[in-house]
């Protein structure tokens, strides 16, 4: 299927994206503005509405979460949604390559906190606050790691990785978990890096 023309000046309201991905989608579109984005991966996609949106927009995108239970079952027949860890890419895509890896309100400590409290069956509330220190901030430092480290092995050379975090995950500069110096110390190049949004780029 051939890309739709979103790549004019205004994008029509309508070509947006879904609630909560209009930031994402934004740089999606102008990044393809001077690359060839065609095959693109979302990490923690939850019910796969940006990839669906995407898919219906000429893009070959595919999706992963470790909560199966968030994913569409047709999808998965189809084998572009996928239960798996973000850290764990090679695991089931082995030599296949993207364009753009996109992660959305993942790489953030609150992401990490509700995340778990989700995973053990516990109110957010109950689950410690995102400290560094804590337990909560080991995982999600490990997870962040683990996820730039699967991802740069999954993207073409020149492809982007690319992350935003809205407000639900976002509370302040020190609750982001990627930081400019661990990206360029895996192999990124640094794009775009704010307290929201983050573009990094395989050499």
């Amino acid at each position: 299927m051939a890309k739709k023309n979103f790549n004019r000046d205004p994008v029509p309201k309508a070509n947006k994206g879904p609630y909560g991905y209009e930031k994402m989608f934004e740089i999606v579109m102008e990044l393809d503005k001077s690359s060839d984005i065609t095959d693109t991966l979302e990490i923690g996609c939850g019910g796969a509405g940006f990839v669906e949106f995407m898919r219906e927009n000429g893009f070959n995108s595919y999706g992963i979460d470790i909560d199966e239970s968030e994913l569409d079952g047709d999808g998965m027949r189809k084998g572009y949604l996928i239960h798996l860890n973000g850290g764990a890419l090679a695991h089931h895509f082995k030599d296949k390559k993207f364009d753009l890896i996109l992660a959305n309100s993942v790489m953030s400590y609150e992401a990490t906190r509700v995340g778990m409290a989700h995973r053990y069956g516990l109110e957010s509330e109950k689950v410690p606050e995102s400290l560094r220190t804590g337990i909560t901030g080991q995982v999600a430092d490990f997870n962040t790691r683990a996820i730039l480290e699967s991802s740069l092995n999954q993207l073409r050379p020149k492809g982007y990785f690319v992350s935003v975090n809205n407000e639900w995950a976002y509370h302040g500069p020190e609750t982001g978990t990627i930081t400019e110096e661990l990206a360029e110390n895996i192999g990124y190049k640094t794009i775009l890096f704010n307290p929201t949004d983050i573009v990094l780029q395989k050499p």
